[in-house]
């Protein structure tokens, strides 16, 4: 079995070190003995995204972000027939964003996204404006302009362990989706929706970073499932291991305690 990984937009989305979500997922393939290609492609550069087994995208700052949409829009129908045959990917902060309709900026600018989902983003300043003017009903009305950020925990109907990390972003996400995660404590799409990210098949999105396959060994279980359709051997590492239980232990303390 030969793995090919593509790491997209590797020098503009890697805010938080996610570079690290590779590092283990090749290292398990590897102890699994499995063979695998990782090509890191960026702005400019050829490439096909239906020729790979799994696509992993991090979060970049909101800049970095519309020079790497404008570069992923000419490889939508690949991203989309990919996601028909049900291949996995993993798109982790704001670069799930790219994944919806519309992102609409701090300056009130609109940016055309991929469309996998049917969601719209809103990132601070002037969207939040927009926002309020469409839907003048909805309690959250959110008027301030600071970034959310905050530790977070969350559970999924995929996993027996909860997940931890940690999310930085500057708005949130609204529409008709499919939610990857749901928030047992922090913040999630948005600041009253108790769901976090997307799902479109085997398309992964969460605003979590961490980054999310070092600090949550189940995670990182369950993506190599995935990729390899259960055939990879199941890999136990003590460091990553305590390092959860250290994580998930102390972020309940400090939870139950406010």
């Amino acid at each position: 079995m030969m793995i090919k990984i593509l790491h997209l937009y590797h020098d503009l989305m890697n805010l938080y070190g996610e570079y690290g979500n590779l590092a283990v997922l090749c290292r398990y393939l590897d102890d699994s003995g499995i063979e695998f290609q990782l090509d890191k492609m960026s702005v400019g550069d050829s490439f096909n995204i239906t020729d790979y087994d799994f696509v992993y995208c991090g979060a970049g700052t909101e800049k970095n972000q519309k020079v790497a949409l404008a570069d992923l829009l000419s490889h939508r129908d690949e991203l989309k027939r990919y996601a028909d045959n049900n291949k996995t990917a993993l798109f982790t902060g704001n670069s799930l964003e790219m994944l919806g309709n519309i992102i609409y900026d701090r300056n009130g600018d609109n940016f055309e996204a991929l469309s996998l989902a049917n969601f719209s983003a809103y990132q601070g300043g002037k969207s939040y404006d927009k926002y309020i003017a469409e839907n003048p009903t909805d309690t959250e009305l959110i008027k301030n302009d600071t970034r959310i950020t905050g530790d977070v925990i969350f559970s999924a109907d995929f996993m027996e362990k909860q997940l931890v990390g940690f999310v930085n972003k500057c708005g949130f996400i609204k529409g008709n989706i499919n939610p990857l995660f749901k928030v047992i404590y922090g913040i999630g799409n948005s600041r009253t929706d108790k769901n976090d990210g997307i799902r479109i098949n085997n398309i992964l999105g969460t605003y979590l970073t961490g980054p999310i396959l070092v600090k949550n060994p189940a995670m990182l279980d369950y993506v190599v499932s995935l990729i390899t359709n259960g055939q990879a051997e199941k890999q136990s590492y003590d460091s990553q291991n305590r390092g959860y239980e250290l994580t998930y232990r102390e972020l309940m303390k400090r939870f139950a305690a406010d």
